[in-house]
């Protein structure tokens, strides 16, 4: 075996790794190759733990969408909040976890220290990402200083957007759209490395005209990262870090800038409920399904244990 095929085995590898998300339990991701035909997937599948498991992305040209959506990971009511909902869309056991529950009189500070809502300074639930956390810990601290009734409308209110499908419709297709450019761009850096790059050094081997047109990948990667970050800056404009980081590795790393568009997707639907999701992207005998599970769960829900071990039954 050559170096040429060594370093290209390497190189698939690696890239290949970059294809796999990492879904809490109670996650679903919504896949698709051509934004026409979606179907959804569970973490942990094939791999996982009691934690959560991988999902592997469509990893050829058209390279794909993926939006993983997760649900309130709070449960908000008129007394207080909690870390602990009645549902389970994944089939198996409950995710192990303590039941913590506060009241909104005895809430006095809100934080979050990257993933995590802390309540008083004390660690209170870890969320999907930075700003899912950012978002339900402004909305906590600002519920906190509400009057019951103003309180209860707007838990209402915020429960019945996460379920409007003509918004999650509205909201694919502009993603869509945006993404049409960076997507161009994606796919023809991946076509650039993995069939371009291969035949120019078969054609050519070392010698100049080869490392000429390997000039053609830092040419692709340097637009992506400047079209990835403008793009997340639009979604995400409170994720200042996160978008630094991904837009640095971008310039330098040819594999994680072909899934450039990954971490713009990722998130960009979990204010909605998965149902909302599924009902917009799947088709009706998918989503029938889905949904009957769904209900079924909510009406029997699964036991769960929490941190001492106690069996107990999830409630709203």
């Amino acid at each position: 075996m050559t170096d040429g095929q060594i370093f290209l085995i390497v190189f698939v590898a690696l890239y290949l790794s970059d294809c796999f998300y990492w879904g809490g339990r109670t996650a679903l991701a919504f896949l698709s190759r051509g934004g026409r035909k979606w179907w959804m997937r569970r973490p942990g599948d094939g791999f996982g733990n009691d934690r959560g498991g991988l999902l592997f992305l469509w990893p050829l040209p058209p390279l794909g969408t993926a939006f993983l959506t997760d649900g309130w990971p709070l449960a908000f009511s008129g007394e207080g909040v909690g870390t602990v909902r009645p549902e389970s869309p994944n089939p198996g056991a409950r995710v192990p976890e303590d039941d913590a529950f506060v009241r909104w009189e005895a809430i006095g500070s809100v934080s979050v220290e990257e993933k995590w809502i802390l309540v008083d300074d004390a660690r209170f639930l870890k969320c999907a990402g930075p700003v899912q956390a950012r978002v339900l810990g402004k909305r906590v601290l600002r519920w906190r200083r509400k009057s019951p009734e103003s309180r209860a409308r707007e838990i209402d209110s915020l429960l019945r957007a996460s379920f409007d499908r003509a918004r999650v419709a509205r909201l694919v297709a502009l993603h869509e759209r945006a993404a049409g450019f960076l997507r161009v761009l994606a796919n023809a850096l991946a076509l650039a490395c993995f069939a371009g790059v291969p035949l120019a050094y078969w054609i050519w081997q070392a010698s100049w005209p080869f490392f000429a047109f390997l000039l053609v990948v830092p040419a692709l990667m340097l637009p992506i990262a400047i079209e990835a970050f403008r793009l997340h800056r639009k979604v995400y404009p409170t994720a200042r870090g996160d978008r630094w980081v991904h837009g640095l590795i971008q310039v330098f790393v040819p594999q994680f800038a072909m899934r450039a568009l990954d971490p713009v997707a990722r998130h960009f639907l979990w204010r909605f409920h998965p149902l909302a999701v599924a009902a917009t992207l799947l088709d009706r005998p998918r989503f029938e399904t889905f949904a009957a599970c769904y209900c079924r769960d909510l009406r029997s829900p699964v036991p769960f244990h929490n941190g001492s071990g106690e069996a107990k039954r999830a409630s709203s």
